[in-house]
């Protein structure tokens, strides 16, 4: 309520005694305690929204923390501190320092660096910053096999489909591509598809030209990839795939949603026809292939002897089981690697190998229905089919409780909890307050 100026007009703020001769308006009833009404939306201030952020530098006795806001200044600090961590979503460098005892004296976050968050469609595949989030880089896939020729994206759809199954929701707003890459652990359920996909990691440096490589190549060993402490993973180049090229994800974890693989695998061919040994006859022959593993070795792997069993071979059961005899020398887990279960990891990844030669052979058969004839048994074609859990059901049985000769049967009578219905129907409101 404003006091009434000298010239006689109101302030213009709810309420005003100048309104209403000292009698505040009908309008100061509908507002709440904090002078807003409950019908109107708060405003956000113009201001802020043409506000550009700053580059920030806050100093601590244990760290100095750094937002640059441009790749010119993230470089320099890269260059300036080898020993810089950088941080997007902060879901492994908050384990490290919370759980691990980890210390950095300099942490840079790159949220706010917009060279990191840009994506480019070519003809030849996608470029995706290293700054973009997982759930962002799902939308990003989906977006393209959505567009682009059905036979273009079998990679793009292959990893959508496992970003699906990984870490949580909350995880993926947050994890950054970048990130996972860069972390390198030995059970990412990315870096296998990119390594077979046949990505190429780009990265950046001040002063320096800019350098690729290959993901088959990028990692060295346990968390160690090849990239200098002066220099930042920048974009990852994703290809798209071939008319007869064809790409599968693979996961084995102790539970479907948000959990870690025990062994995951990522699995490309490309396969081209060629003349036979009759005339008229026309074999499909293995062009190129691409075969990695994660949660078999302190890194993800290539699996090269298989790999090399498949390249210029028919596709046909004969070359399947000389790759499952080659892929025995790849993936070898010994009963005392860490993890343990080294017998069942070794299984897993042959039953990837073989579950992806059905899937190939189901796909070329639609594709190639004229020149492809897959001989699999009958039972085979359900190593292919996607993976369906029904809902799950139960049944609870009480016991019969007589009546006592006052009417009561209350001892040893079973009771359901008051929101039992509720919560089994769907209809319990969750509230959860943040403070």
């Amino acid at each position: 309520m404003c006091d009434k100026p000298a010239d006689g007009k109101c302030c213009g703020g709810g309420g005003c005694s100048a309104e209403s001769n000292g009698e505040p308006s009908a309008a100061a009833d509908d507002d709440n305690d904090d002078g807003v009404k409950p019908s109107s939306e708060p405003i956000f201030p113009t201001e802020l929204k043409g506000r550009k952020p700053a580059a920030l530098r806050l100093s601590g006795p244990l760290c100095t923390w750094y937002r640059p806001t441009n790749l010119e200044q993230l470089l320099a600090l890269k260059s300036a501190h080898n020993d810089l961590k950088l941080v997007g979503g902060n879901s492994e460098v908050g384990i490290e320092m919370k759980f691990k005892d980890a210390g950095y004296r300099h942490l840079a976050a790159v949220t706010h660096v917009p060279e990191l968050s840009k994506i480019r469609v070519t003809d030849r595949g996608i470029e995706v910053g290293a700054g973009v989030t997982l759930t962002g880089l799902q939308e990003l896939l989906l977006q393209q096999v959505a567009k682009q020729p059905p036979h273009k994206t079998r990679g793009f759809a292959a990893a959508a489909e496992q970003l699906r199954w990984f870490a949580g929701r909350q995880i993926r707003n947050v994890g950054t591509l970048g990130g996972n890459v860069a972390t390198a652990s030995p059970i990412s359920d990315l870096n296998p598809l990119w390594m077979a996909f046949g990505a190429v990691f780009r990265l950046a440096s001040q002063g320096r030209q800019a350098r690729e490589v290959p993901a088959s190549k990028f990692f060295l060993g346990y968390r160690k990839v090849d990239m200098a402490p002066w220099e930042l993973l920048l974009s990852v180049r994703i290809p798209f795939t071939g008319p007869s090229e064809f790409a599968k994800e693979f996961k084995q974890a102790p539970r479907r949603d948000d959990d870690i693989a025990i062994v995951n695998a990522g699995m490309r061919v490309s396969l081209e026809q060629q003349a036979g040994a009759e005339a008229g006859d026309q074999t499909w022959v293995v062009a190129d292939v691409g075969i990695a593993y994660g949660g078999v070795a302190p890194k993800s792997i290539m699996a090269e002897k298989a790999m090399a069993a498949l390249r210029g071979q028919p596709w046909c059961q004969e070359t399947l089981d000389a790759a499952l005899a080659a892929l025995g020398e790849d993936v070898n887990v010994a009963p005392t690697a860490p993890g343990g279960r080294g017998e069942y990891r070794n299984s897993l990844a042959a039953s990837f190998l073989f579950k992806f030669y059905v899937h190939v052979c189901l796909a070329m058969q639609a594709a190639h229905p004229d020149s492809f004839k897959p001989q699999l048994p009958p039972g085979y074609a359900s190593a292919a089919a996607a993976y369906h859990r029904p809902p799950v059901r139960g049944v609870q049985f009480h016991h019969a409780v007589p009546e006592a000769d006052d009417g009561s049967a209350e001892v040893g009578k079973d009771y359901r909890h008051m929101s039992a219905d509720l919560q089994v129907s769907g209809e319990t409101l969750l509230l959860y307050f943040v403070c």
